[in-house]
C-alpha cells in the first residue's frame, strides 16, 4: 500500500488546516487529526463521520474522510471526498496529493499524473509529492521524468531511503548501472540508521549483483535481505541463483527444496532448482522440476 506522511506534529496539522481553511477546526475533528496521528484509523473514520453527520459539507471533515478512506485502502471512495473538498479548496495541494494516490490505486495512471504534477505545483517543498510522482512515471515508462521527480525529492529530503531505492531502479531503467549500485548503496547506508528497516534496497543491490554476474556479492545482499523479511519467496530464490553461481550447490539446494516444501506450488522455485540440478549433474531430477515448472506456467 502506498503510504504519505502528514504533517509533522499535531500543532503543524492544526496549522496547515487553518491556513486551508481560515478557520480552527473544531474540536470533533481535532480529535480525528489525534487519531490520524496515532495511526487509529477505526477511531479516526468513526470520529469524522460524526463531524459529517453535523456538517455534510465542512470542508475540513471532507479532507481527513479523503485521507482516512485512502490510508484504509478504499481509494474510490478516497477520490470522491477528496474532489468534493477541492471543490471548496482547489488550490490544496494536500488534497491533489490524496487525489493522485487514489486514482494511481485504482489503476488511472493518467489522472493520477495530472494530479500529483498539480499537488507539486502548489506545494513545491513537499517531498512526497516528488516521490510518488516520481513512482508514478516509473511506472509510465516515463524515466527521464521519473529521474528528475526523485532527484527533486531527493533535494528535499536528503534521508529517504525509498526515495534513493527508487532512484537506484530508475538508473537500472535508464541502463546506467553504476548510478543505481551508488544510489541502492545509498539508500542501504541511510536505511542502517533507522530503526525500522527496509527490505527493498539490499534485494534490488542483490538482484542487479546477481545480473552483473557478482554472485557472492547477490549472496551477501540476498541475505542481508532475508535477515530483514525472512519468509520472502522471491529473495529466497534469488539467493538461490546466486549461491548456486558461486558453486554452493548444497545451501542452495537445501533453500529451494525447503521453500518447496512450505510452498510446491512456486513455479519459480522448481525452474531454479532444475537449472541448479543441471549443474549438479543429476538430469533424472532436473527434468522432473522443469516438467513440474512448465505445468504450472501453463493456462
Amino acid at each position: 500500500m502506498l503510504y504519505f506522511r502528514q504533517g509533522g506534529s499535531f500543532a503543524a496539522l492544526l496549522l496547515m488546516l487553518v491556513k486551508a481553511n481560515e478557520t480552527v477546526p473544531p474540536p470533533g475533528l481535532q480529535q480525528v487529526i489525534e487519531f490520524v496521528q496515532g495511526r487509529d484509523w477505526k477511531s479516526a473514520g468513526a470520529a469524522v463521520d460524526q463531524a459529517l453527520e453535523k456538517s455534510p459539507e465542512n470542508p475540513q471533515a471532507l479532507y481527513w474522510k479523503s485521507y482516512v478512506l485512502f490510508q484504509t485502502g478504499t481509494y474510490q471512495q478516497s477520490s470522491v471526498f477528496a474532489l468534493r473538498y477541492l471543490e471548496v479548496n482547489p488550490a490544496s495541494g494536500e488534497a491533489r496529493k490524496i487525489l493522485g494516490l487514489a486514482y494511481f490505486m485504482q489503476g488511472q495512471s493518467v489522472l493520477a499524473e495530472i494530479e500529483l504534477r498539480r499537488a507539486r505545483d502548489l506545494s513545491p517543498a513537499d517531498a512526497d509529492v516528488r516521490y510518488y510522482l516520481g513512482r508514478i512515471q516509473f511506472e509510465r515508462h516515463n524515466l527521464p521524468a521519473a529521474l528528475q521527480s526523485l532527484q527533486s525529492a531527493i533535494a528535499l529530503d536528503p534521508g529517504s531511503v525509498r526515495a534513493f531505492n527508487h532512484l537506484g531502479q530508475t538508473y537500472e531503467g535508464l541502463a546506467r548501472f553504476d548510478d543505481a549500485r551508488a544510489a541502492y548503496k545509498k539508500a542501504i547506508e541511510l536505511d542502517q540508521r533507522q530503526t525500522k528497516h527496509s527490505e527493498w534496497p539490499y534485494f534490488n543491490l542483490g538482484v542487479l549483483s546477481l545480473k552483473e554476474g557478482q554472485a557472492q556479492e547477490a549472496a551477501r545482499w540476498l541475505q542481508q535481505t532475508l535477515a530483514h523479511k525472512p519468509s520472502w519467496p522471491e529473495a529466497t530464490v534469488h539467493l538461490a541463483a546466486a549461491l548456486g553461481a558461486a558453486n554452493q550447490y548444497d545451501e542452495a539446494k537445501r533453500l529451494l527444496q525447503g521453500l518447496l516444501e512450505a510452498d510446491p506450488k512456486n513455479a519459480q522455485a522448481h525452474y531454479q532448482l532444475a537449472r541448479l540440478l543441471v549443474r549438479m549433474h543429476l538430469p533424472d531430477e532436473a527434468r522432473r522440476h522443469f516438467l513440474l515448472f512448465a505445468d504450472l506456467k501453463r493456462p
